[in-house]
């Protein structure tokens, strides 16, 4: 506890007012994550962070214990405290003339009942990037003089207080070759894991209509640039290709809240189109969410 903080206690005893222990914990908690995800930022700019949570902490709890008439009328106001914290459990670069490894696994943690579905997501996550660097690291053992690279990586896509997204991304440059982007997704509002076929009624048939839209897309955007290049199947489907998404097919919902479906690298495509993103109409599914 810094000289800030013991003067923001001090100033609470000197008010004689008595922090609930569920108050004061989600008022630390707060605090230290504001400090862990500000500790590179200007002092001045902790400083603000501090004076942001002595105001909410006033706002949200001294304020209504002095008027009952803003108690009241506070009752009314939802609190979001299904913060959802990542960090890096594992942290490990190294290369060789022939190796290199650059992996960090997430962990994921939070309060008020959302554990328990991240704990699923930490256990998948750990097993599956277990596996891959047990292989990898078997390969690298048996073949030293091959070239082998291994990428593991996450991003946090989305966490606000109705949606958590987390994306793996798995790049090995030999061996098997994993190339994959893998996404979780937690439902706030129920606390439950959800896959593409969670979002919509069961009586919608989403993947032939977004497969449908998904192909439009690909045509139109191979002839609008010959450098596209996508796999679809011919009109006598003798051409091996493209020809619907996957119930589960990976996606994420973007900043403008529209749905995302994402393919993996050699999927649909070959390997110099990256992962291949098409955004959904929203007119496609309004209304079957």
């Amino acid at each position: 506890m810094n000289k800030q903080d013991r003067k923001i206690r001090r100033l609470l005893k000197k008010e004689r007012i008595v922090m609930p222990e569920s108050i004061a914990q989600r008022f630390d908690f707060t605090v230290a994550w504001l400090q862990k995800n500000t500790e590179r930022k200007p002092h001045f700019f902790t400083i603000g962070i501090r004076t942001t949570a002595v105001l909410l902490l006033l706002a949200f709890f001294i304020l209504p214990n002095v008027s009952p008439e803003i108690a009241y009328a506070m009752q009314e106001i939802p609190v979001v405290d299904k913060i959802v914290r990542v960090i890096t459990t594992y942290d490990f670069e190294k290369e060789d003339e022939n190796h290199s490894e650059s992996i960090r696994i997430p962990h994921m943690e939070a309060e008020d009942g959302m554990q328990e579905p991240l704990d699923v997501i930490n256990e998948e996550v750990k097993k599956m990037t277990d596996e891959i660097i047990a292989r990898f690291r078997e390969s690298a053992e048996e073949l030293p003089d091959s070239h082998f690279d291994l990428l593991i990586d996450y991003e946090t896509i989305t966490n606000n207080e109705n949606w958590f997204t987390l994306k793996i991304i798995i790049t090995e440059s030999a061996g098997t070759g994993s190339n994959a982007y893998r996404y979780y997704h937690i439902d706030k509002s129920r606390g439950e894991i959800v896959t593409l076929a969670d979002i919509f009624d069961p009586d919608f048939d989403y993947v032939h209509i977004f497969s449908e839209n998904i192909k439009q897309q690909m045509a139109q955007q191979m002839e609008t640039d010959p450098d596209v290049i996508y796999w679809m199947y011919s009109d006598d489907k003798t051409f091996w290709g493209f020809y619907e998404i996957a119930p589960d097919q990976n996606f994420y919902f973007n900043q403008d809240g529209d749905l995302v479906i994402v393919f993996d690298k050699y999927e649909v495509a070959p390997g110099t189109m990256g992962y291949p993103e098409f955004v959904i109409p929203r007119t496609l599914y309004t209304g079957d969410l």
